[in-house]
């Protein structure tokens, strides 16, 4: 994930990196390597061409969010003030390698529309179980604005309020001894994370991602 915005800080010093982001920092240039054109590779980095197909494919990887939108990297770059960054040739519709890296390097952290920020800052479902909890087990009630009244360790939380429409998730932890049904208008088109969930029946009602 490339932030643009400043709710997500682009330096990369002030953050704690995640697995995810130091694999890639320490392989990026073998990422670019792959998806780069067969007849640049066997130049020095600071004269290797990028072609707009390459980075084309680099977007699969890397997506940039912007104000609440998320926007292909390729596009981003074609942009005056990052083409300029970048080194972008419009004769040639190549960018400088090396730039690209620095650019992309400068300005990576880990997907801030994770798992684990849609449990904690997240939107709390409420379904009432048809089998009986654990004693020491609460449950998560919402109020009207959506937000926790108390503190439970069973979580089914959405991020919709807060996420594009390509990173919506749903997250559940913690779920124990219950069967939950969630309906399509609820869990449609959405990642789902499950973890530290035991003895549970789990039934989406809708196509899930």
């Amino acid at each position: 994930m490339i932030s643009q915005s400043e709710e997500f800080p682009t330096d990369r010093r002030s953050k704690k990196k995640s697995i995810d982001v130091r694999f890639i920092e320490t392989f990026i240039s073998d990422i670019i390597k792959i998806v780069s054109d067969p007849e640049t590779r066997t130049l020095p980095l600071d004269r290797q061409p990028l072609s707009l197909g390459s980075v084309r494919a680099l977007s699969v990887m890397f997506t940039v969010y912007t104000e609440n939108s998320i926007i292909s990297l390729h596009e981003v770059l074609q942009r005056q003030t990052h083409a300029t960054a970048c080194a972008f040739n419009k004769l040639t519709q190549c960018f400088s390698t090396l730039q690209v890296r620095s650019w992309l390097l400068d300005r990576m952290h880990a997907n801030p529309f994770n798992s684990k920020r849609c449990l904690f800052h997240g939107k709390a479902i409420y379904q009432k179980p048809s089998r009986p909890l654990r004693r020491s087990t609460e449950h998560l009630y919402n109020n009207e604005n959506g937000s926790s009244n108390t503190l439970s360790r069973s979580r089914i939380m959405v991020n919709d309020h807060e996420t594009p429409e390509q990173h919506r998730m749903l997250a559940m932890q913690y779920v124990s001894r219950q069967t939950t049904a969630l309906s399509s208008d609820v869990v449609l088109n959405h990642r789902v994370s499950v973890s530290h969930c035991n003895d549970a029946f789990l039934y989406f009602l809708s196509s899930i991602r």
